[in-house]
């Protein structure tokens, strides 16, 4: 994608959008790891435009999926602070010239490094979760339970590249190799457990989705809601919200999210479900290491897109053996009276 929206797109999102008239340049907006984003101002307001990344609006489907989410997120915003898309006739997306738009309002908030949580934070997010699960949703079009193609055949051949063209990165593939087949197998297991006890929900409220006004929490980015397994669904935000830079899981602070959790929810553990969400999480993160391997492999839309890819690998790859041998010291934790 380009860095520049041109002036004649730029223009029919704003008609479309009824966005006013235009007072200041676009900003960019930094940190989307998949989206361009870029900041409006007009005399209506303060908006956020967001280029869809081509390479995920492949098939029909994955426009639905967006129509969907987005009805989520606005379904949401009646018991949480959900930020949502625009809707022109029942339609938050545009697609002009092959490129597809959505619009958001701006919030003047800010997100949370990791080393900045704090247990008040622990507090209100298990809150949210709590409510995002109580809420019960009942969407038609809601994305099925999603499910990873993962073998281990892929990430040989991804292996086979990478020592043709990047070495460092091939390296670290290769000492992974095993722990990224043992997933694998784990997660083939786990699998039969992830279509029961299924909710709505966001998917992805880690600290880069949630921005802070004052004490109050605004949940963005819902592109990955849809049906979930209850259980995978904690344990994945849990994780997200008491991991460290240095991928050491804060127990302490795990113990918080959960006791608040299962108060405000009202809910306990089952401990298989427990085990095969841990992993469902690891192949989370595997799917991720996939997904940028194939990107650092493929010709890239841009030289900044590449590097990002890169990098992105480099942390899963550091982060999974990490990850992996607490399994056994975080369900303990979470199963603990």
């Amino acid at each position: 994608m380009k860095n520049l929206l041109n002036e004649k797109i730029l223009q029919k999102i704003i008609v479309h959008f009824d966005l006013g008239q235009k007072k200041v340049a676009l900003k960019p907006l930094l940190g989307g790891r998949l989206h361009q984003q870029w900041q409006i101002t007009t005399d209506k307001g303060c908006y956020v435009i967001k280029q869809l990344n081509e390479k995920v609006l492949l098939t029909a489907e994955a426009y639905k999926r967006y129509q969907a989410t987005e009805i989520i997120a606005k379904s949401f915003a009646k018991v949480i602070d959900a930020v949502h898309a625009f809707f022109i006739d029942q339609n938050p997306l545009l697609t002009i010239d092959g490129h597809t738009f959505l619009v958001f309002p701006y919030i003047f908030a800010t997100t949370l490094e990791q080393q900045q949580i704090q247990p008040a934070h622990l507090q209100q997010i298990s809150t949210v979760l709590a409510k995002i699960h109580c809420a019960n949703l009942k969407i038609e079009q809601a994305p099925h339970v999603e499910e990873f193609d993962l073998d281990i055949a892929s990430f040989t051949n991804h292996l086979s590249s990478l020592q043709q063209v990047k070495a460092d990165l091939a390296d670290a593939v290769a000492k992974q190799l095993q722990l990224i087949e043992v997933i694998i197998e784990n997660y083939i297991t786990a699998k039969q457990c992830m279509q029961h006890n299924l909710i709505i929900s966001h998917q992805d409220l880690d600290a880069k989705n949630v921005l802070w006004q004052q004490h109050r929490a605004y949940i963005i980015d819902w592109e990955a809601a849809g049906l979930i397994n209850q259980t995978v669904d904690f344990l994945t935000t849990a994780i997200y919200w008491t991991i460290e830079n240095s991928f050491k899981i804060n127990l302490k602070h795990l113990g918080l999210f959960r006791d608040n959790f299962c108060t405000q929810a009202a809910f306990k553990f089952d401990e298989i479900q427990l085990h095969a969400a841990y992993d469902k999480l690891l192949a989370n993160w595997l799917n991720w290491l996939d997904f940028n391997l194939k990107r650092t492999l493929t010709t890239p839309s841009s030289a900044d897109e590449n590097l990002l890819a890169i990098r992105e690998a480099k942390f899963t790859l550091k982060a999974l053996p990490i990850i992996y041998q607490q399994k056994q010291i975080v369900l303990d934790t979470l199963l603990r009276e």
